[in-house]
């Protein structure tokens, strides 16, 4: 069976939770392994240090002076250009924090709340 690791960055742990039980209850084919971080700069040093094929992160959670997830992926894109990079953001203007996150390199976003298919439908497309 094929094994993916996916970080999963978000400063609510049910967020992060659903983001695994829609993972894995779905995508029965695949072998995951999920590491989970609650803030930004967290982020930034899981990804400095190990190895995903997917990360998925949240826009609003602490990330030192800011306090997104675009900052995150700015300072990842510095170092690793190829990681797939999903956010999740409940932000009300989703397109324009979508459009703001593309220019830092985020592949592809979800405005929350969302539901698992479309989150599952993302990842696939990334695997």
């Amino acid at each position: 069976m094929e094994k993916y690791k996916i970080i999963i960055a978000d400063d609510e742990e049910i967020q992060r939770e659903f983001a695994k039980l829609s993972i894995l209850e779905t995508i029965k084919d695949k072998e995951f392994i999920f590491d989970e971080v609650s803030n930004g700069k967290d982020l930034v040093e899981k990804v400095k240090t190990n190895e995903y094929d997917i990360a998925i992160t949240d826009n609003n959670m602490p990330f030192t002076d800011s306090d997104d997830g675009i900052n995150a992926t700015k300072e990842i894109r510095e170092f690793n250009k190829e990681l797939p990079i999903i956010l999740v953001t409940g932000c009300h203007n989703f397109s324009f924090k979508l459009a703001e996150a593309k220019v830092a390199g985020i592949n592809n976003g979800l405005s929350k709340p969302y539901n698992m298919e479309d989150l599952v439908e993302l990842v696939k497309k990334y695997l």
